[in-house]
């Protein structure tokens, strides 16, 4: 993303050093203000030369990266003469706003939530993803203090394991990687029953998506000799934002009273 400095007069020999992240804007607002940043925020301001201006308006243009220039990145295809003057005449910079440099896995691009946390935290802050996928890598996931409480005890009460979230290659949240990670802990852990209620659906997936992610499970968990996908509905339903409570209402009564169409 751009990212450029305006003052209120031309400074001379101040410029924005290349290769930052929005890690570097909290730090380079705390440089304008003539203020250290804290040890915590370790990214580095992007100020090569002294601005100090004892007030700074920050603006945050959501959605304004720089794409390809091809015909579907309408930015570049957009008629801007207000940011392309600014370009042209202030200290300017290109900013990296996904992947890694925001705590998200290589090849993702950033949102909101990443951007705004990356901006205002002045440090790198991984994704729940992130951290849940290094801790696969370093075995510690099977160690982890919540999940064995739980499974230890339904496997003390001989009681039912039930596993609920969206079932997805990827979302801000994880993957179908962690639920299949989550069988074998279960597995390594004796737990007799563990019933899967999957959700689908994530936005921008193809319409057969779903079907591909529960047979992926559903062999898995033959595998492993634990598990069994018992409820698979759409987040359309059970993660409703617009207080629309019919949805929800379907979502409660699948998940509580067993309400639902048989498949199989």
């Amino acid at each position: 993303m751009p990212c450029v400095l305006v003052t209120p007069r031309p400074a001379a020999g101040v410029s924005l050093r290349d290769g930052g992240a929005l890690t570097g804007v909290a730090p380079t607002v705390l440089a304008l203000l003539g203020l250290p940043h804290p040890p915590a925020m370790t990214g580095s301001s992007l100020l090569v030369g002294q601005a100090g201006t004892g007030r700074v308006l920050l603006l945050i243009l959501d959605g304004w990266g720089i794409g390809d220039g091809g015909p579907g990145d309408l930015i570049a295809q957009a008629h801007t003469p207000a940011v392309d003057g600014l370009l042209a005449t202030c200290p300017h910079t290109r900013l990296q706003a996904a992947g890694p440099a925001v705590g998200m896995p290589p090849g993702t691009v950033g949102n909101s939530e990443a951007g705004h946390l990356h901006i205002g935290a002045g440090r790198l802050v991984p994704a729940d993803r992130v951290r849940i996928d290094q801790a696969l890598a370093d075995g510690s996931f099977y160690d982890n203090e919540a999940f064995r409480w739980a499974m230890q005890g339904a496997k003390r009460a001989g009681a039912r394991l039930h596993l609920l979230g969206i079932v997805s290659f990827y979302s801000s949240h994880g993957s179908v990687d962690h639920l299949l990670a989550l069988l074998e802990m279960a597995r390594r852990e004796g737990v007799p029953e563990v019933y899967v209620h999957a959700m689908l659906g994530r936005r921008g997936e193809r319409p057969e998506s779903g079907a591909i992610y529960i047979e992926q499970v559903e062999r898995e968990a033959e595998r492993l000799g634990v598990g069994q996908v018992v409820s698979v509905l759409g987040r359309f339903w059970s993660l409703d934002r617009e207080g629309h409570w019919d949805r929800i209402a379907k979502t409660y009564r699948l998940l509580v009273d067993g309400e639902g169409q048989t498949i199989w």
